[in-house]
């Protein structure tokens, strides 16, 4: 019966799963919920080894072989609980095009690990790699405080570890230690060299930071209630409340609101590029403008950075950390004003 409906399971057990993580995944930097992702990761190893064991071994695990389907099931429940949270904080920290690209391919992998779950040991070790990875990326800077590049390594270095940790323990005794070792080496490494290259591509999403809010307009004034912003209304889509035509006027000047979401108890350096398509030599820099973002926010830190005597042409405030790392962009176009002044519209932003 478990046989006949294991496909259909695994998806139902995916997209719940998903679901689930949506409407209850709230922060990254919440506590509670990183405790349950770690919880997960333990109960995902657990299960793997006792899995694998009960299999090599059926003469010492009478009661485990018996109850294999069982942990399979266990086994891929906590795949899916996992990866589905993955995809939702990974995309909620995801606004340029590569990112996204990233958190779609992310889905479909584990949607096929669902759809075809792996049986053989090496391949679940390469996925408990993968989650472990992707699970470290954004745990480490929430305990620690720290954003910096070193985070990347040692996540990679900490889930190689458990990794080749948990294939040993599924395996020991069927195999000897050298060959169990060369075998999850192997299998761990064969998804984290992409990754690193992923990284430089910067396609994986800056978790745990995010940039929540973004927008060009007229004017920025900080009130009791938020940031007032001041825009000229589109004619279409009517829903987009700021400035991509940007109607310049003697004098005034262009304001980058962000809004950058970061963990409880930590700092990170902020730079808005500012950018001006030249039309012979492509894109130029104007302006640098660093500033400081606070974490612990839920709406993010709120900030803006504006520059006078803009260019008629294309424009784009790129919006990097410290280390260079984009976060998102916003661009623009600055057209000279002509006839009747603009009308204006307002909004603030909480």
């Amino acid at each position: 019966m478990y046989r006949r409906l294991e496909p259909g399971i695994g998806v139902l057990a995916f997209l719940g799963g998903f679901l689930w993580d949506t409407l209850t995944l709230t922060r990254v930097d919440r506590l509670l919920d990183n405790l349950i992702l770690l919880a997960y990761l333990v109960a995902l190893a657990v299960s793997l080894v006792l899995h694998h064991r009960a299999a090599l071994f059926p003469a010492e695990w009478p009661r485990l072989s018996l109850r294999r389907p069982l942990l399979d099931f266990a086994a891929r429940w906590f795949f899916g609980g996992l990866s589905s949270a993955y995809v939702v904080l990974y995309f909620k920290s995801a606004s340029t095009v590569p990112s996204l690209l990233f958190v779609a391919l992310l889905a479909a992998f584990m949607l096929v690990h669902e759809l075809r779950p792996a049986a053989r040991a090496r391949t679940r070790v390469a996925f408990f790699c993968l989650c472990a990875f992707s699970f470290l990326l954004f745990f480490l800077p929430v305990v620690t405080g720290y954003l910096g590049p070193v985070v990347f390594p040692a996540a990679a270095a900490l889930a190689l570890t458990g990794a080749v940790g948990v294939g040993f323990a599924m395996e020991r005794r069927a195999r000897s230690t050298r060959a169990i070792l060369r075998r999850h080496l192997a299998a761990s490494a064969a998804v984290l060299v992409p990754l690193f290259v992923l990284d430089r591509l910067e396609m994986i999403p800056p978790i745990p930071l995010a940039l929540l809010q973004r927008g060009v307009y007229h004017d920025v004034t900080r009130t009791d209630a938020g940031y007032e912003v001041r825009y000229e209304p589109a004619p279409w889509p009517s829903w987009r409340r700021e400035d991509r035509v940007f109607h310049l006027r003697e004098g005034g000047a262009a304001f980058c609101f962000t809004a950058v979401f970061a963990p409880r108890g930590t700092a990170v350096g902020i730079v808005h590029v500012w950018e001006w398509e030249d039309p012979d030599a492509g894109w130029a820099t104007s302006d640098r403008i660093p500033f400081e973002v606070e974490g612990g926010r839920g709406g993010g830190y709120r900030g803006y950075t504006s520059k006078r005597a803009l260019r008629p042409g294309a424009w784009r405030v790129r919006v990097l950390t410290e280390v260079g790392r984009e976060l998102g962009r916003c661009e623009f176009t600055a057209v000279a004003e002509e006839g009747a002044p603009v009308g204006w519209a307002t909004r603030v932003i909480e």
